[in-house]
C-alpha cells in the first residue's frame, strides 16, 4: 500500500457547550435495517467549492447489530468493499487485547464480519472500516469550566482545520450510538454523539456521551510522526488504536477518573497516522490532557496525565505537548525555534487564544481568532476550518458549523448551526 503522510495540528479549547450542525437534510436511500434509526445527508459535498459532505447516522441495537449496520453502510455508501487482510498471529494478539479491554467493540467486530459475510474469518480484519484516506490537518480548541462561563456550564469549543479538496474529511459524519445490552454484558454502555471521519467504526475526532463526558483529539507534533502507525501499517497493530480507545471511553466512562483508569489499564495503545493528545473533561468541570511520550528505548509507550492547579480558568490546547512546555515553563512557553518561521504555528495560535480570552465573552468569537482562513499561512495546500464544534457538558448538547467553501474574498463560509442531543 502506498505510504501516506498526514500532518495534524490544532488548538483545543475545552468548553462545555452545544454542538450545531448546519446543513440540508436529505434521507439516504434503501434504509431497511431496523438498527438504523436515522441515515441522512445534512450537507452535500461540492468539489467545485470544497464544501464537505456531512452525514447524520443514528444507530440503536446490540453492539453486534450496530457493527453489522456500520458494515453495510460502509459498503453501500463509502466504497469500503473489502476488509483488510491481516496476519493471523498479529490478529490473535489484537483480538485478545480487545476482548480484555473492550468487549463491546469485539461484539461490533462480529457484526462487521457478518455484514461482509466473513463470519469471523481471522484472516480478515473486522476492527477497521477506513475510507477516504490521505491529507493534511490543523486544529484549535479551548475548555471553559463552569466558573468562567455566563451559563455556569462547562463548555468546550474546537476548530478542526484541514486541507479542503483532499479525500480525507471530505465526507464526515455526526454519529449517535444507542447500545442495548445483552443480559450477560456486565459493563454499562452509554449513548454517545461523535463527529468523525477516516473510519466508520472508530473514527472519533470529537465526542460526548450521555453522562456529560467529552473527548477530543489533536495532533501532538512534539512527537515525530514516525512513531505513529501509517495507513499501510494498520494491520500490524497488536493492541488498541487511539481512536478505539476514545470510543471505549465514551462507551464506558462517566468521569475523567474513569477515563484515566481505562487509559492506564490498556497495555498497548497505538497512534494512527500521527501522534495525538486528548482533551478529556466531564460535567463537573474536571479535565485532563492525555499524552504519550518516548521511553528509554525510543518507543511511544509512556503515558502522561497533564492536570493543572487552576481548574477555574479556561484551558487552551494546541499542537505541542503540555507536559513538555506548559508544565516545565509556567506560565510562559519556551518556544521551539523550529516553528518560528510559521505564523500559524502551535505556539502562536496558543497565544492568540490566550490573548482573546479576557477580551471576548462569546465562545464562537473566541475560537474565531484562530479560524483557519489563510491567517498569513501558506503551505503546498490551503488550510481551512472544516468544522467548529461547541459542547455543553451539562446540557449534553453539541452544536456545530461545517465548512461550505470560500467567498469571493477568499474567506471561509459556514453552514448554519446544527444542534444534536440524546433523543433516543
Amino acid at each position: 500500500m502506498k505510504k501516506i503522510y498526514i500532518h495534524l495540528t490544532g488548538y483545543v479549547i475545552t468548553l462545555i457547550g452545544l454542538l450545531y450542525l448546519g446543513a440540508l437534510e436529505i434521507k439516504a436511500k434503501d434504509n431497511t435495517n431496523d438498527t438504523i434509526i436515522t441515515d441522512t445527508v445534512k450537507q452535500h459535498g461540492n468539489k467545485d467549492t470544497n464544501q464537505i459532505e456531512v452525514r447524520h447516522i443514528v444507530l440503536k441495537g446490540t453492539n453486534k447489530e450496530i457493527g453489522e449496520a456500520l458494515g453495510k453502510i460502509a459498503q453501500k455508501d463509502y466504497g469500503t468493499n473489502n476488509l483488510m487482510s491481516v496476519d493471523r498471529n498479529i490478529f490473535d494478539k489484537r483480538e485478545k487485547c480487545i476482548q480484555k479491554n473492550y468487549r463491546a467493540f469485539h461484539e461490533r467486530m462480529k457484526g462487521v464480519s457478518n455484514a461482509y459475510h466473513y463470519n469471523g474469518d481471522k484472516t480478515q480484519d473486522a476492527s477497521f472500516l477506513p475510507y477516504d484516506l490521505g491529507g493534511n490537518v490543523k486544529c484549535s480548541a479551548v475548555f471553559f469550566p463552569a466558573s468562567s462561563t455566563e451559563t455556569k456550564h462547562n463548555m468546550f469549543i474546537r476548530n478542526f482545520d484541514w486541507n479542503p479538496g483532499l479525500p480525507m474529511f471530505s465526507r464526515v459524519y455526526v454519529m449517535e450510538l444507542y447500545p442495548t445490552l445483552k443480559n450477560n454484558e456486565e459493563k454499562p454502555q452509554y449513548p454517545s454523539i461523535v463527529i468523525g471521519g477516516l473510519d466508520l467504526l472508530n473514527g472519533v475526532i470529537d465526542g460526548i456521551n450521555s453522562q456529560g463526558l467529552m473527548i477530543s483529539a489533536l495532533q501532538d507534533q512534539t512527537i515525530d510522526t514516525k512513531h505513529a502507525k501509517g495507513i499501510e501499517d494498520i494491520e500490524t497493530i497488536e493492541g488498541l488504536s487511539i481512536f478505539q480507545v476514545m470510543r471505549c471511553i465514551l462507551d464506558t466512562c462517566t468521569t475523567v477518573e474513569d477515563a484515566k483508569n481505562i487509559l492506564k489499564s490498556i497495555d498497548k495503545i497505538d497512534m494512527i497516522i500521527v501522534p495525538l493528545h486528548l482533551m478529556i473533561a466531564d460535567s463537573t468541570g474536571n479535565n485532563v490532557v492525555f499524552e504519550m511520550s518516548l521511553d528509554s528505548e525510543g518507543k511511544l509507550t509512556v503515558k502522561n496525565f497533564v492536570t493543572r492547579s487552576e481548574n477555574n480558568s479556561p484551558r487552551i490546547i494546541t499542537n505541542h505537548s503540555l507536559k513538555k512546555y506548559e508544565i516545565q515553563n509556567p506560565p510562559e512557553y519556551h518556544y521551539d525555534p523550529i516553528y518560528h518561521d510559521d505564523p500559524y504555528n502551535t505556539f502562536l495560535r496558543y497565544d492568540r487564544l490566550k490573548n482573546a480570552l479576557p477580551k471576548r465573552i462569546d465562545l464562537w468569537d473566541i475560537i474565531g481568532t484562530v479560524t483557519a482562513k489563510g491567517i498569513e499561512y501558506e503551505t503546498q495546500l490551503p488550510v481551512r476550518t472544516m468544522w467548529i464544534v461547541l459542547f455543553d457538558l451539562n446540557d449534553k448538547v453539541i452544536k456545530v458549523k461545517f465548512y461550505k467553501g470560500d467567498d469571493r474574498e477568499g474567506n471561509p463560509t459556514f453552514s448554519n448551526e446544527y444542534s444534536f442531543n440524546f433523543s433516543q
